[in-house]
Parts: structure tokens; sequence; C-alpha cells
């Protein structure tokens, strides 16, 4: 009888102890559950805020580029209207005239001078000669809306160099040159009557390097003295 009472007793507490484990496993998975629907709902609310936060952001950018557009269509017509208000102008009181550039090449020194005029547009067609007032010898080389360009050889020295005179000698007489002594390329102008070999030996060293001639009146002057010592050798 006391065996079977405390039987029962440890069927008592096997039971208890059954539900009690039972109990707290129920109670564990219940805290799991719980804790993964907060979970899942946070994902979904952070997703939901991404998706508010893009949107908002697609939303920024959309009005971004419309204004920026705006500004471009604006500055577009801003720039139109002050092409055309340029183009008007051009057209009228301010209309651009073609240039006239002159090349004269100097076959005596070389040199090449270069002149340049403002052009009617009228006469931007015309022919060379009608161009310079019926001057001959001009050949069209470029002719344009903006230029046009005539050049002409002259065996001649340019004014430069006809300005600048100096005394030498050349095929054993005295000699009038363009430009001055210190010029690389010797340029004639004329040859004289008067040898170099009947005059003084200083003379015919400054001619060999050179003398220099500021004007017409000391040209002749230096060549009157030339002269007369020529003509005092052969008498």
């Amino acid at each position: 009888m006391l065996f079977n009472k405390d039987l029962e007793g440890g069927n008592m507490f096997k039971r208890r102890k059954i539900i009690l484990g039972s109990f707290i496993l129920f109670i564990l998975m219940a805290s799991i559950t719980y804790l993964m629907w907060e979970v899942a709902d946070v994902t979904k609310d952070k997703k939901n805020y991404k998706g508010q936060s893009s949107k908002k952001t697609d939303e920024m950018k959309e009005g971004q580029e419309s204004s920026l557009a705006e500004l471009i269509k604006k500055k577009e017509e801003e720039f139109k209207k002050k092409l055309n208000r340029t183009e008007y102008q051009l057209k009228g009181n301010w209309e651009l005239k073609p240039t006239l550039v002159l090349k004269t090449y100097y076959k005596k020194c070389g040199d090449i001078v270069i002149e340049k005029k403002d052009l009617d547009s009228k006469l931007a067609g015309l022919r060379s000669n009608n161009l310079i007032n019926g001057d001959t010898g001009w050949k069209v080389v470029k002719r344009s809306a903006r230029q046009v360009v005539l050049e002409k050889e002259l065996n001649e020295a340019c004014p430069e160099h006809k300005d600048e005179m100096y005394l030498g000698i050349k095929d054993g007489v005295v000699a009038i040159f363009y430009g001055n002594p210190q010029d690389e390329e010797k340029v004639l102008k004329r040859k004289t009557n008067i040898s170099a070999e009947v005059l003084p030996d200083k003379e015919i060293q400054n001619l060999e390097v050179g003398i220099e001639v500021k004007s017409q009146r000391q040209l002749l002057i230096l060549l009157e003295g030339l002269a007369s010592i020529q003509d005092e050798k052969i008498e």
C-alpha cells in the first residue's frame, strides 16, 4: 500500500516536470515567434522607408532636371534674340566691309610691301583695275566676301630702300646702291662713269666699305668730287 503511494507520487512529479517543461518550451517558442515578427516588421518598415526615400529622390531629380531644362531653354531664347539683334545691326548701319589687300613685290630689293584698305561691298566683285582706279599690273589672287587680295611685281626698289643709298664699287666703277652698306645683299641702282682705279687709295677703301648718302644733294656733291679727281688724273 505504501509502495503504491510512492509510485503514484513519483508519477505526479514526472507529470509536473513534463508540464513545466512544456510550458517553458511554449514560452520560448512564443518569444522566438514574437521576435521573428518584430524583425519582419522592422525590415518591412525599412523597405517602405527606402521606397519612400527613393521616390522622393527621384522626384527631386526630376524637378532639378526640369528646372535645368527650363533654364537652358530660356538662355537659348535670350541668345537667339541677341544674335538676331546683332545680325540686324550688321545688315543695317554697322555693315561689315570687305578688306582690299595690296601686295607689291619689289624685285630690286626683294621686299614685299602690304597695304590694306576698306572696300565698299558693292565694289568687291569688280575687276582689279577698277578697284584701284585703273592702275595696271595687279592680279587677283584671292576673292571672298570678306577679303580681296591683289598682287603686283615692280622692277625697282621699295620706297624705304629708295630713301636709303650709298656709294660703292661695281665692275671697276663707282656705283650707287639702294639701302645701306650693312645690307647682306647689294641692290644696285645704277653705275657711273667714274673709274675706281684712278681714285686715291683712301677713297677706294671708303667705297669698298660703302659711303652712306643722306640726300640727293649730298649724292651730287660726292659724285662731282669723285669725277673731278678722275678728270685731274686723266689730264
